[in-house]
């Protein structure tokens, strides 16, 4: 039972190496596509030969063709650079994390110490170019007042004179 949900372990996680010569390597990847193609990418920028594919939707993950020289250092190389890559990148995300999250409580405590006034509120709320419901439903046009209705097409309002 136990080998059973070690293979099961193995499969969910890691690399299987598939085919292995001199000057090429082929591994399938059991994790999220990305990170073949993150290693892909950097084994593209120092000119070695590398490519990643589906074989069958069916199958279990991408795989990494490389062909170099010394196609086993290369994706070693390769995937600690994307290590680094990715180590740097959570740095900056939890930077600039914990200075939203700073700001965002220095701001609830600024409201909690400072509540604003109902009516202050209410007025802030208003934007610059709302008009209240009495001017909102009538338009003066040539000295006449038209009332609107609803949508379309304002209609003049009967005045006895």
């Amino acid at each position: 039972m136990d080998n059973t949900a070690d293979n099961t372990a193995d499969k969910k996680e890691g690399f299987k190496l598939i085919q292995k010569t001199d000057k090429d390597i082929e591994i399938e990847a059991m994790v999220v596509k990305e990170i073949p193609n993150l290693i892909r990418k950097k084994l593209i920028e120092k000119k070695i030969d590398a490519y990643v594919y589906a074989p069958h939707p069916l199958l279990n993950g991408p795989r990494i063709h490389i062909h170099s020289s010394n196609p086993v250092d290369d994706l070693i190389s390769a995937g600690r650079d994307v290590e680094a890559d990715l180590n740097e990148f959570k740095e900056l995300f939890d930077k600039e994390f914990k200075k939203v999250k700073k700001e965002d409580k220095e701001e609830n405590e600024k409201n909690v110490l400072n509540p604003k006034k109902p009516e202050k509120a209410a007025e802030e709320s208003k934007s610059v170019g709302e008009k209240s419901e009495k001017e909102g439903n009538t338009e003066e046009k040539e000295g006449k007042k038209i009332k609107k209705k609803g949508r379309g097409r304002p209609r003049k309002e009967q005045t006895n004179v």
